[in-house]
């Protein structure tokens, strides 16, 4: 047994030697060995302690986008099914276009999913149920500094808790007008419609451009036709990389004169699987064809993120798929 015992401490001895002898050849001074390991145990930690948090988040989400450090922008199109909402995130900043329909539950766990903690901006393209639908969980849920709305009014009981969740919680309401601009930290934004109300909630959606040093974004609402054409008119600087497709993909928005101006590399729809309406319609996909237009669909696609240095541009997808065409 104390033979045993002395080839154990043997071997022992002859491993710590070796370990010395390694970690003298990586450091040229012996009197720099002490800091060295303790750099090598400080670096072990911090590999131990990020590999522990990221499994603990992981666990309790199934999303496959998971929340990151945001450099540069980041956009989310969240899949709320029949509805649109859409994550903006910059360095410091978040505005909200948009919450789902009231009948869902998942703009405020996506929020939380991805770290948000205020919403600097909470938008209402519209006044319909499909847009503004968690708008109320949002401002139950977030600190929101900004309120921006067409300002058309509605009868819903969805539009009622958007107002008195605005009201009880003191937050500033903003109707914002085609050719005022503003900023979110880096990020330029440009109102582009509506000049002024008409009463119709789709055609009065608030369109916007924004633009992150060389990549831009067109968000759309419902806006159709009618919308499109008076842009068009007004001669208004359309072009970007990325459009968010009016109304769901239908044939009401995305006109051929609309969509060329554009010119965008990659299109974006948020739409629900069998929706009664035959989103994304099949004449709108082949425009988007027509004109070499990168397809993405939240049915299709899941939750789209797309991420931006400000040079280029990066989609992400939750899971595979394929656009199907509507009637």
């Amino acid at each position: 047994m104390n033979l045993l015992r002395e080839g154990d401490l043997i071997i022992m001895k002859k491993k710590f030697i070796g370990f010395i002898f390694l970690l003298l050849l990586t450091v040229p001074l012996l009197s720099a060995c002490d800091e060295a390991l303790d750099i090598t145990l400080d670096i072990l930690d911090s590999i131990n302690t990020e590999e522990s948090s990221e499994t603990e988040f992981n666990k309790d989400k199934e999303s496959k986008v998971t929340a990151e450090a945001v450099e540069g922008l980041k956009v989310h199109f969240i899949d709320v099914g029949q509805g649109d909402a859409i994550l903006v995130q910059t360095e410091d900043s978040n505005m909200l276009i948009d919450a789902g329909d009231w009948n869902g539950d998942e703009v405020v766990p996506y929020l939380e999913s991805q770290g948000v903690k205020e919403v600097d901006i909470l938008q209402g393209t519209h006044e319909h149920a499909d847009h503004i639908g968690q708008m109320d969980k949002v401002i139950e849920n977030f600190e929101v500094s900004e309120v921006w709305m067409p300002g058309n009014t509605h009868t819903s009981q969805v539009y009622e808790r958007v107002l008195t969740g605005i009201d009880e919680n003191d937050i500033d309401y903003v109707e914002p007008r085609a050719g005022e601009t503003y900023d979110l930290d880096s990020l330029e934004i440009e109102i582009l419609s509506p000049s002024e109300l008409t009463g119709d909630y789709n055609d009065d959606s608030i369109v916007m451009k924004t633009t992150y040093d060389e990549v831009s974004f067109m968000f759309t609402g419902d806006v159709e036709q009618t919308g499109e054409q008076k842009m068009l008119d007004n001669d208004m600087d359309l072009d970007a990389n990325i459009l968010k497709a009016g109304h769901h993909g239908s044939s009401t928005s995305n006109t051929d004169g609309f969509v060329k101006a554009v010119s965008p590399e990659v299109a974006i729809m948020s739409y629900g699987e069998d929706n009664k309406y035959n989103h994304p319609n099949g004449s709108v996909l082949d425009r988007f064809n027509k004109y070499g237009i990168e397809m993405y669909g939240t049915q299709a696609h899941g939750n789209i993120v797309i991420t931006t240095d400000g040079e280029s541009f990066n989609v992400q997808t939750e899971k595979d798929g394929t656009v199907k065409k509507g009637d």
